[in-house]
């Protein structure tokens, strides 16, 4: 789009008159997209001095200024006459108040004269193109001008009577940095392609609940200040994430995984936040939409026509029916077009593997918002706090206990307590002595109910309409349009400010309100769960609705009622009317919660057209091939109990597709080792130092333990990723696990250890060397500076008793064994330390207190005979054990 096509009057994006809009523009294009990154804009109304931009710099005692003109007509003589109106209160300001330095001392012009920091650069912005020869002739005017003021003595201005301080920016300089940030054509401009947004937009918008959580208005409760709050936090700051998704991969992919209202999205859109301050004007960053397509990524991208980065948001990705064909495309987009992709994807727990499945092509880093293993819910706690503390929410104790954990909530209730005071009061206000969400959640449906006493089945009802959730504005319309008690329900959730529009959709204002509504009807008793479950389904399924609640239902897989579901009674009364009504929603059948493993593989099995259907659709095949490696590690009884040859099939043809990763064939593998061993060793040797790679070859030494069978492949990617691979520790571990040759790999492991001694996934690479029997000296420097940072954490016991069982040198581990056991003493695997350190030939006494208080909670199970035995071999005192063996 040229020059003359795109002009500023025709923008989407109008705010208030196209003077104030262009000066807006201006900013953004100069400030925002990286000419000038320290312009401010003065917004001053009235007089301003001349000045709408200025950046002051005393550290480099610069100042540069610029003034925006919008120009409707396009003329020069107009552009001219706007430039000699700016001139004229310039010269009828500037020379008195030079001559006069305590005159009008707050006046607006007096930034001009700054000594300290003068103006070096003025740059007169217009929103029309000009000739170059006109172009020429306005700097000279302009320069001409400053020049006349420093003849007179304003020294101040000797810059700009030189050529290079001064700059005229036409139209023409301004599209082209349209076209350098598409981000910020499609925002001024609008032609974004169907299902994306920009971040931008999405942060701006404050008017709904939704947007008060994209936005600013609600300040960020930072993860790192959090750990500041106490040395001993085990937290991932935001700053490690951002950390993650740098470097120089074509792409990266982080996935934001937890329960509702954990603040998933208000994460990651500071993380896209702090990608953007790290990259500066190079990233650009865009919001993925429910019906975004791997097509309409690549309309986008024709929107570039040089290199960036790109930050992709999904937010709540197990909605998004197009994410596994667009993450199979970005490598390959990738490749083509020089960009950098960054992939940021939130989902609910209850969605993780399935999400993680579609995005395997990209090898996502995942964090875990429910993790117990790190201090997730301590910090969910602390951020509901500072939340309520922040609104200044009457009684914030009691709502304290009422959110327990849940910042969505507490931020609803802020919502309401700054916009909407009435309903926050009819809400919030007498229903705080409440123990936790669910008995809110249950007094307020009740509430509501109660309005409506004439509805025999308002329950089922509201359900139904939490479940159709997003909704059309047309659709709604035409609900409320029909009257009767759906139209009764939508009224009083828009009023209640349970449900709000998003553009043109209807979404709950949050997930877990939804949830709560559709859980108290179908989860309300065990007898009832799969009947309400399959009535649900099957009036969304005759609406096409069926996918939409489908993935409502799978966010209450945490619920303790939800296994009660019979699933495959649900698909089987679903599938009587028609199995068409079930394709939209065969992925989630295969990868979603209300199924068990075997009532998946008993389905495949069952309904014909349906294994026809995932043998022909690849959007499937990570799905399919998930079962798969869930049925290989079943128990031998039951695999016989399904027919799992019936797989064979459809693997075939998911093998044989060609795809960037190996994830299909791997797990194809996992089940039938002899069917898809061939396609397996064709992948690795296809690719032998792919770090994807190491999951074959790590499965295959896990199933075969063919350490020799394998040796080539392995070492040839040892060798080539070793030094520059954290998923090395993966290979190395299954090397030793199987067997394999323990000089073949020392070196690997000395370089490996020289970049990642003191990462996570160290812990694998020393625990396999020891228990393989390997030399604890080539370890134990990188897992003395390894236990510096984690000496307390649960999962160390293993590296001490490894260090101890391989006849490690005690003084390793003693002070952090004492360190640990201050934490862990009591804990049941404890029991593994005492009993390493006491068959090591540990001093007793270190571990006598710890042995006692555990003794004390476990005296008479079976497995402390292992600590009797241990205790007695090391000469520690019988008394400690007497009383205990004696029980």
């Amino acid at each position: 789009m040229g020059a003359l096509d795109r002009k500023f009057g025709n923008r989407q994006r109008k705010l208030e008159g196209d003077g104030h809009d262009f000066e807006a523009f201006v900013f953004e294009c100069l400030a925002l997209a990286g000419e000038d990154k320290g312009l401010k804009r003065r917004l001053a109304k009235g007089r301003d001095g001349a000045i709408d931009l200025i950046d002051s710099n005393p550290g480099t005692a610069q100042t540069h200024i610029a003034e925006c003109k919008f120009v409707g007509d396009g003329e020069f003589k107009s552009v001219r006459a706007r430039w000699r109106d700016v001139a004229d209160n310039l010269d009828r300001n500037l020379p008195g108040l030079h001559s006069d330095p305590k005159k009008k001392p707050h006046s607006p012009y007096r930034l001009w004269l700054d000594a300290s920091c003068p103006v070096t650069q003025y740059s007169f912005c217009v929103s029309c193109p000009l000739s170059k020869q006109d172009e020429k002739a306005l700097q000279s005017e302009i320069q001409a001008f400053f020049g006349t003021l420093y003849g007179r003595g304003i020294s101040g201005l000797a810059a700009l009577a030189l050529p290079t301080g001064i700059s005229v920016k036409t139209w023409d300089h301004f599209d082209r940095a349209l076209k350098e940030k598409p981000a910020l054509a499609f925002r001024w401009f609008g032609g974004l392609p169907a299902g994306f947004s920009l971040f931008e937009a999405e942060r701006e918008k404050a008017d709904s609940f939704r947007g008060f959580l994209r936005g600013a208005t609600l300040p960020y409760f930072s993860r790192s200040r959090f750990a500041q709050t106490d040395a001993a936090i085990d937290i991932d700051s935001e700053d490690i994430f951002v950390a993650r998704l740098g470097g120089l991969e074509e792409t990266s992919t982080l996935l934001i995984a937890g329960p509702g209202g954990a603040g998933k999205t208000r994460l990651a859109y500071e993380i896209a936040e702090g990608i953007k301050e790290r990259e500066n004007d190079a990233t650009q960053v865009f919001k993925l939409d429910r019906d975004a397509t791997a097509g309409s990524l690549e309309e986008l991208l024709k929107a570039f026509i040089t290199p960036a980065t790109i930050v992709l948001l999904i937010d709540y990705a197990e909605a998004q029916s197009a994410l596994e064909q667009i993450a199979r495309r970005l490598p390959i987009l990738a490749g083509q077009t020089q960009h950098r992709f960054r992939l940021i994807a939130t989902c609910r727990s209850s969605a993780q593997g399935q999400v993680e499945d579609a995005l395997a092509d990209l090898s996502p880093h995942v964090v875990d918002m429910a993790s117990r293993r790190k201090d997730e819910p301590a910090f969910a706690a602390w951020v509901t706090r500072q939340i309520l503390e922040f609104g200044k929410i009457p009684d914030a104790r009691a709502m304290e206990k009422l959110c327990t954990g849940m910042p969505a909530l507490a931020s609803f209730a802020v919502f309401l307590f700054q916009h909407h005071r009435e309903r926050f009061a009819d809400q919030f206000g007498a229903l705080t002595g409440l123990q936790d969400f669910q008995a809110w959640a249950r007094r307020r449906l009740s509430i509501l109910l109660q309005r409506h006493p004439a509805t025999a089945n308002g329950l089922s009802t509201l359900s139904e309409l939490a479940l159709s959730l997003p909704m059309s504005r047309s659709k709604r319309d035409a609900l409320v349009d029909g009257g009767g008690e759906t139209a009764a329900f939508l009224t009083e959730l828009e009023t209640d400010r349970w449900i709000e529009f998003d553009g043109d959709y209807l979404f709950p204002s949050h997930d877990i309100l939804a949830d709560a509504i559709t859980a108290r009807w179908l989860l309300e008793s065990s007898a009832n769960a799969t009947s309400r479950t399959a009535d649900a389904l099957r009036k969304a399924a005759q609406s096409d609705d069926l996918r939409t609640a489908w993935i409502a239902l799978d966010r209450l897989a945490p619920h303790p009622l939800f296994r009660d579901i019979d699933g495959a009674q649900v698909v089987n009364r679903i599938t009587k009317l028609g199995t068409d009504k079930l394709l939209p929603v065969f992925d989630l059948i295969l990868g979603g919660q209300l199924l068990r493993l075997g009532e998946k593989i008993d389905a495949l099995a069952k309904f014909d057209d349906m294994r026809t259907f995932v043998a022909r659709e690849r959007s499937l095949d990570i799905a399919l091939s998930s079962i798969a490696e869930q049925a290989a590690d079943l128990p031998e009884d039951k695999k016989a109990s399904h027919q799992l040859d019936l797989l064979a099939e459809p693997l075939d043809a998911a093998v044989h597709y060609a795809r960037p990763s190996n994830i299909v064939t791997r797990r194809a593998y996992a089940l039938f080792p002899a069917r898809y061993r061939e396609a397996a060793l064709r992948r690795i040797y296809q690719s032998p130092t792919s770090s994807d790679t190491h999951y074959l070859i790590a499965e295959m030494l896990r199933r075969e333990g063919d350490w020799q069978g394998l040796q080539s492949a392995t070492l040839i990617w040892l060798q080539a990723r070793s030094a520059n691979d954290t998923k090395a520790s993966f290979v190395i571990g299954a090397w030793l696990y199987a067997g394999g040759d323990k000089s073949s790999v020392r070196e690997p492991i000395r370089a490996w250890c020289k970049e990642y001694a003191e990462t996570p996934e160290a812990r694998f690479v020393y625990q396999a060397w020891l228990d393989a029997g390997g030399d604890p000296e080539l370890v134990r420097e990188p897992i003395q500076a390894w236990l510096k940072e984690r000496a307390e954490t649960p999962e160390v016991q293993f590296i001490y008793k490894a260090w101890l069982d391989a006849n490690g040198h005690q003084d390793v581990v003693l002070e952090p064994i004492r360190a640990w056991l201050k934490k862990h003493a009591e804990t049941p695997e404890a029991r593994f330390v005492y009993h390493a350190w006491l068959d090591a030939g540990g001093d007793p006494e270190l571990v006598r207190e710890p042995i006692q208080a555990w003794l004390k909670e476990r005296a008479e199970t079976p497995e402390v005979q292992f600590i009797y035995k241990a205790w007695l071999d090391a000469n520690g005192h019988q008394d400690v054990v007497l009383e205990p063996i004696r029980a």
